[in-house]
This record gives C-alpha cells, sequence and structure tokens, in this order.
C-alpha cells in the first residue's frame, strides 16, 4: 500500500478558504510590525492569504490582524502590507 503524502493547508483570513500552503502568502508579526514573508522563513506568528487576486487587492482590516496575530497592528503597518500585496500583483 502506497502512503500519500498530505499537504499542509492554511486558511486565507480574507476569504476563509483553505488552500496548500505553497498556494497562500504569509505575513508575519516581527516583533511589533508586520511582514510580508513570502519565503515563510520569518520568526514570529503568521497569517495567511490567497495569491488569489482579489484576495490580495481588498483591504487588510487592522482588527482582523490583530485579533489573528494577537498583537496590536496599526493602520499604517496595515497600509504599507497592503501597498506591498499590491505591488506583487504588477510582477
Amino acid at each position: 500500500m502506497v502512503s500519500v503524502k498530505r499537504l499542509p493547508k492554511r486558511t486565507c483570513i480574507i476569504c476563509r478558504g483553505k488552500k496548500p500552503k505553497q498556494s497562500m502568502i504569509r505575513l508575519a508579526a516581527v516583533g511589533s510590525e508586520v511582514k510580508l514573508d513570502l519565503k515563510t522563513r520569518l520568526d514570529g506568528r503568521g497569517v495567511y492569504i490567497c495569491i488569489s487576486k482579489s484576495c490580495r487587492l481588498a483591504q487588510l482590516e487592522v482588527s482582523k490582524l490583530s485579533f489573528s496575530l494577537k498583537t496590536i497592528v496599526t493602520k499604517q503597518s496595515t497600509a504599507s502590507i497592503t501597498e506591498q500585496l499590491r505591488t506583487l500583483i504588477n510582477e
């Protein structure tokens, strides 16, 4: 009998869809900052967003990020992350 390796799944904080980890973008709370973690190597608590254009273009809510990351997230930090996600679309 051949065993099938299961891929880890993560939940998008915007659309609540469950997808394989490789098809998601990770945001990590490093200290008091929230950073885009494309290589999924940063320490700290992380949340995931779908690669889909609708999720990347959606406005991140400060309350959702603060709750999910269990830290205080500022509007400036959220605006910075939103801008970085939008630049990913152009690449």
